[in-house]
């Protein structure tokens, strides 16, 4: 464990001081309220190869060699990738860091080949409220690049779940087109059952004329108003039709 001493980061939870940041991101009341939650000791903020602007510890508390330390720690993240936020990279040459941060660098347009003059501070204090502000243009210009770059490499890695998505997303159109056409199916067989049930009903073609014979050549007296011997009638025709 001592060889292992001051090259972790070690945090006290109950220092909320120098374990946590409160600062505001945006302007107006768009603005919002974000915590940044970090080790003890000297912290700084770089940018990682996703495009993400990250809290890094360089050096924990209480380190017996400091110095040695942050060179170490600060070392291993630009093999990784990593670029100071607050450090213009070409005034710095931090664009050289690794072999992946100059791959990127060398992408820069040309209109932003002259560094820096003076250090942006991306900290700033408006009314006693700190705010979060942006980096130098070489800075914000390696966030996007970094940040559509990881888009599109996400978007290969999981090209087979978005394709299953895809085909799920089908199948689930398509077992909605057949139900909607079960649905209309069965509406017509009912309907046609229906008529046929009617048509069950009514006398055969074939007993028709002999009935309509038999009616007319009976005598039926029916009683009540001319009104009601018409709709008898009437009935009578529909019945024998």
């Amino acid at each position: 464990m001592a060889k292992n001493w001051s090259r972790t980061p070690v945090s006290n939870a109950d220092d909320r001081r120098n374990t946590q940041m409160t600062y505001m991101v945006g302007e107006g009341e768009g603005a919002e309220e974000r915590i940044d939650r970090r080790p003890m000791g000297k912290v700084e903020r770089f940018v990682d190869p996703d495009g993400n602007v990250v809290s890094m510890q360089i050096r924990s508390l209480g380190d017996s060699k400091p110095l040695e330390s942050e060179q170490r720690n600060r070392a291993a993240l630009h093999r990784k990738g990593f670029v100071e936020h607050a450090k213009c990279p070409i005034r710095t040459g931090t664009r050289h860091s690794s072999e992946k941060t100059a791959r990127d660098f060398s992408k820069m347009p040309a209109s932003l080949a002259a560094e820096c003059k003076h250090e942006i501070k991306t900290m700033k204090r408006v009314d006693g409220v700190l705010f979060a502000d942006k980096g130098c243009p070489h800075i914000e210009w390696l966030k996007d690049s970094r940040i559509e770059k990881a888009k599109k490499a996400y978007e290969t890695r999981n090209a087979q779940i978005v394709a299953a998505e895809k085909r799920k997303e089908v199948h689930e159109k398509l077992a909605e087109a057949q139900a909607t056409a079960l649905t209309e199916l069965l509406a017509d067989r009912n309907k046609s059952t229906a008529r046929k049930a009617k048509d069950a009903a009514r006398p055969s073609r074939r007993y028709r004329r002999p009935m309509r014979r038999a009616i007319r050549s009976t005598p039926i007296t029916i009683a009540g108003s001319r009104s009601t011997r018409s709709r008898w009638r009437s009935s009578t025709r529909r019945l024998l039709a």
